[in-house]
């Protein structure tokens, strides 16, 4: 646990992306951050950055960048009608390509159109691409007909964005399988949720709860544990993708061949004496760079976290030593939650899959990521935040 963890951006392109807080907090319990950019986390990073920096910041040890064009879609057909229907899977924006964008961005920041280009190459040296498999939708199609994974998702989100809204017991939230006319993978939903009430009692700054937006965690998921799982790396993810990954793994648990004889589950390791090194990255009280520094130093003390189970006293002792007399040392304090699987073993490198490279390729192999994640060895720990990102994030 801590060697490696994967953050990337689960909205939409055109909106917010990860906050900057979050990777300043990864960077100093990780050995490894991965970072998988869109175009709105690099327009992000190079906002806080500036072009010199940033290309730096992609050579520093213990963080490795690669940016994904691709983003989590759930498809409303027929909107409005008895015949409405969707789709979950992945889009992309052909302009938004990262040789194409990079050149913008950085000819832009700097006014140069000469310099620009060549810092842009620079940076693509460093940051290669990754694809999420065009068959991701099918595994996303099978996840949302298990029966209760729908369910799970959609009470998730009513409780995090409607905590007002009193959902029905038994919840019913349904999805069946309806291709027609050439197209596939298509669902509809049966339930007996009143989402016109549900939305009354909706916090100001969550989007409209629609089914498509009850649907969209579902993808979500899948998409972070086929990036996390490929990179080795521990879920840095939200209270509603957490529960549905938690449920999803503690079923795979339960029925497989090794479940008599090793028992893995979940166990929640809390630590209470964090400081709020998020919020004041996210306040503009400390820049990056300042996290930065300070994650160097506690790179030091990272030997002692190293190839240890989760311990929250062990936790304790390398923080401390990491920011003991730094500028976080007098930041107000505050608790971090993580999800981690005990028990079972884990398989040998020979049989992990090979990691991330710069080669342009599927990240998502096999019609269940879970699975095969799984049967390679790889944990599904998690970072879980307290934020809701993405499909439920506030204004």
């Amino acid at each position: 646990m801590f060697d490696a963890i994967c953050l990337r951006s689960t909205t939409d392109p055109q909106s917010e992306p990860l906050d900057l807080g979050l990777l300043a907090e990864a960077l100093m319990f990780y050995g490894t951050v991965d970072l998988v950019l869109n175009r709105a986390f690099l327009n992000q990073l190079m906002n806080a950055l500036g072009p010199d920096e940033l290309v730096e910041f992609t050579q520093l040890d213990g963080i490795k960048v690669s940016y994904c064009n691709q983003f989590d879609v759930v498809l409303t057909e027929n909107t409005g009608t008895v015949a409405e229907r969707y789709f979950l899977g992945t889009a992309e924006m052909p302009h938004t390509r990262l040789d194409q964008l990079s050149t913008e961005l950085f000819r832009g920041a700097l006014g140069k159109s000469g310099k620009g280009r060549r810092l842009a190459e620079r940076f693509l040296t460093f940051v290669p691409e990754v694809r999420l498999d065009g068959r991701l939708h099918v595994a996303a199609t099978e996840d949302a007909l298990a029966a209760g994974y729908a369910a799970e998702a959609a009470a998730s989100i009513l409780r995090a964005a409607a905590p007002g809204y009193a959902i029905p017991s038994p919840l019913v939230f349904q999805c069946e399988r309806v291709d027609a006319n050439g197209l596939v993978d298509r669902i509809v939903v049966h339930s007996n949720l009143d989402l016109v009430a549900a939305n009354k009692y909706r916090h100001p700054g969550f989007p409209e709860i629609t089914p498509a937006s009850l649907l969209n965690p579902i993808v979500t998921a899948l998409t972070d544990v086929a990036l996390a799982s490929r990179l080795r790396a521990e879920l840095a993810t939200n209270e509603v993708v957490s529960n549905l990954v938690k449920a999803k793994a503690e079923n795979l648990f339960a029925t497989s061949s090794a479940a008599k004889t090793t028992r893995q589950e979940f166990q929640e390791l809390v630590f209470s004496d964090a400081h709020a090194i998020r919020e004041a990255v996210n306040s503009g009280a400390r820049s990056l760079h300042d996290a930065v520094t300070l994650a160097r130093k506690a790179r030091k003390f990272r030997s002692w976290l190293a190839n240890q189970p989760p311990d929250a006293d062990l936790l304790h002792e390398y923080y401390q030593a990491s920011v003991s007399g730094s500028w976080a040392d007098r930041l107000s304090t505050k608790a971090l939650r993580w999800l981690v699987v005990t028990g079972g073993g884990t398989a040998t490198g020979a049989l992990l899959a090979p990691p991330l490279g710069a080669a342009i390729g599927p990240v998502v192999g096999t019609a269940d990521a879970l699975q095969d994640a799984l049967v390679k060895g790889w944990k599904p720990h998690q970072f879980v935040e307290k934020k809701l990102r993405g499909f439920v994030e506030r204004a």
